[in-house]
């Protein structure tokens, strides 16, 4: 608070304090959340994945460790062990703000290609092919047949 020169307790006039010392969720402003886990949390990540990425596999020592999340913390994810994945340098920066299944799909290298459709099994092209007259004289001798099966 403020104390004028006579030593009274009062703010002046059109000047209002903000007390910051205060919980934050009490004054209606919003709380910050975590963004980054703490060693023992990054100690118990490392040991969960076996000390490898979880992305791509490949070994790596805690200080090369990266801590990714899941869901990004930039869409709503939160930053908790349940949330959290072991990363590389490089998986981490290329996952970016997308999400594990993302990685996964962009390292097997699926990410944002089409499915294909089942074809046709290669005996019922076959069959096919059988049906079909293979020349012209072939053409002329089926539409000769009678429909009676007598041939003449």
């Amino acid at each position: 608070m403020a104390f004028d020169i006579f030593g009274n307790n009062r703010a002046p006039k059109g000047v209002s304090f903000v007390d910051i010392y205060s919980n934050a969720s009490s004054t209606g402003a919003r709380k910050r959340r975590k963004r980054t886990l703490g060693i023992r949390d990054k100690q118990i990540l490392y040991h969960r994945a076996k000390e490898r990425c979880e992305a791509c596999g490949r070994k790596i020592s805690f200080s090369e460790m990266m801590v990714g999340h899941k869901r990004a913390y930039s869409k709503g994810g939160a930053t908790t062990l349940a949330n959290c994945v072991c990363l590389c340098y490089k998986c981490n920066k290329l996952q970016g703000t997308d999400s594990l299944e993302t990685l996964k799909k962009k390292l097997s290298g699926t990410y944002g290609k089409k499915r294909r459709t089942k074809s046709k099994s290669a005996s019922v092209r076959k069959r096919k092919a059988r049906n079909q007259p293979q020349s012209i004289v072939d053409l002329f001798r089926s539409s000769q047949k009678s429909p009676f099966g007598f041939g003449f």
